[in-house]
């Protein structure tokens, strides 16, 4: 009896044990099945047209890629597989859209990431490995100021419905004209749900993008130039000459400051002199000769007035 009642309890946890096992497949399959099939904003132009392929005096050349993309209304689950854009809510709680392209560059593949939904998988090398300085996007860019583009009323399928629009823009620099590709593609994503998105979000393996989601909608992803993913790169021109600043004008430097006031400068004392008694003080040698001098000349003047001078000439004679 005991031993029955212990084969029943062995076979019972057996099948609990199966069954834990089983829900658990199911439940990984549908996480697989849902991140597989999540929903991302989609290239709707990829242009590269005359003048953004530029041949620097050094040799290199650098493309200038940019383009549109959308992410349509969609009905469907909304956390995994659609955006309910709306006029009240028109990020429907999503960040925004990023971007990372397929430069092709034989001297910097790139991130090679392989992207799966529903048995199918393409690969790609997507981004920049920074081995040129100039070239920075090691992750995936997005518009730091408008990261959800801008909402568009369509009122498709219900009034305040529509989709959201935005633009991208990246440039790549490759080491010389043979290195060019025929053709640029790019790849959107989706930045995820919150304020910012999540470190996986921003990395090149995020497979909730563009790729995927042509995938699963069309069973391939496009890479024909000419459609909304790639464009054909054109001929390289030359850049134009990088502008030279000149040298700032010499400026004479006025000063504001107003000078320290000039005082006057303090008047030297005057000697006084108190007036008082004039004292003789006597003549000298030179002075007592010269006062005999017009004694005698007094004397002679007065004579010369008086007398007649003839006539004692002629007494002195006896005539």
């Amino acid at each position: 009896m005991d031993s029955t009642a212990g084969r029943s309890n062995a076979r019972r946890r057996i099948l609990e044990a199966s069954f834990v096992a089983l829900l658990g497949s199911f439940i990984v399959a549908g996480v697989g099945t849902n991140a597989a099939m999540a929903n991302s904003p989609t290239p709707t132009a990829a242009t590269a047209g005359p003048g953004t392929v530029l041949q620097n005096a050094n040799g290199t050349v650098t493309v200038n890629f940019s383009g549109t993309w959308i992410w349509p209304f969609s009905s469907l689950d909304k956390d995994t597989m659609g955006i309910n854009a709306t006029v009240n809510n028109p990020c429907d709680h999503r960040f925004g859209a990023g971007w990372g392209v397929v430069w092709s560059d034989p001297n910097d593949p790139g991130f090679i990431e392989t992207y799966n939904s529903h048995g199918l998988a393409v690969t790609v090398g997507v981004g920049s490995r920074g081995k040129d300085s100039a070239n920075a996007d090691t992750r995936v860019t997005y518009d730091a100021f408008a990261p959800c583009g801008t909402f568009q009323e369509t009122n498709n399928p219900a009034p305040g419905d529509g989709n959201i629009v935005g633009t991208f823009q990246a440039t790549h620099t490759y080491a010389n004209a043979a290195a060019l590709p025929s053709m640029v593609c790019v790849i959107t994503y989706d930045l995820g749900f919150g304020k910012t998105p999540v470190p996986s979000r921003v990395q090149f393996t995020n497979d909730d993008n563009s790729v995927a989601w042509s995938l699963f909608l069309e069973h391939g992803w496009n890479q024909v130039a000419g459609g909304p993913n790639c464009t054909k790169l054109p001929a390289p021109v030359p850049a134009p000459p990088t502008p030279t600043t000149p040298a700032p004008p010499v400026t004479k430097t006025v000063s504001n400051v107003v000078p320290p006031p000039v005082h006057p400068a303090t008047p030297k004392a005057v000697k006084t002199v108190t007036p008082g008694i004039l004292a003789f003080t006597g003549f000298g040698p030179m002075g007592q000769l010269l006062a005999l001098l017009g004694v005698i000349l007094l004397l002679v003047g007065v004579v010369l007035y008086f007398v007649d001078v003839r006539k004692v000439w002629l007494w002195l004679l006896g005539l």
